[in-house]
This record gives structure tokens, sequence and C-alpha cells, in this order.
């Protein structure tokens, strides 16, 4: 059971997750999960650990968006 490390999107806190064995799931297919952090519902990518929506991190410290929305910025 493979262990995932993600940061949640709503408290920028960092969650742990066990996703169930597949090592042939397609680079495409996401889990729905319940954040530990927050209690909503994320979607995780299983190939790659991404949140769905999530964009890499921007230079000079400038922070993305999640889902259409600017990143909280931490506190």
């Amino acid at each position: 059971m493979p262990t995932l490390l993600f940061t949640c999107p709503k408290t920028l806190m960092k969650v742990q997750h066990w996703l169930d064995g597949g090592e042939d799931t397609p680079d495409n297919e996401y889990e729905s999960v319940v954040c530990k952090a927050c209690t909503g519902l994320h979607f995780i990518n299983r190939k790659t650990g991404r949140l769905l929506g999530q964009e890499d991190e921007q230079p000079d410290g400038q922070r993305g968006t999640v889902g259409g929305f600017p990143a909280p910025s931490p506190r």
C-alpha cells in the first residue's frame, strides 16, 4: 500500500494518505480523498501524487492557483 504526502490547498498543511495498490493505473486517473486537515474532498493523481488543478510552483515565490482560485497565502 503506497503512502502519499500532499499539501492541502485550503490549510496548506502536509497530509499523509495511503492508496490501495495498483501499479498499472493510467497517468490520468485520479482518486477522491477525504482530507484529514480540512475534511474536504480532493482528487489526487495516483501516479504523480498531484492534486487535480494543481500548478507548478511559480518563480520568485509567487503562488499559483488551485481550482481556478488564488491559492491561500500562508499564515
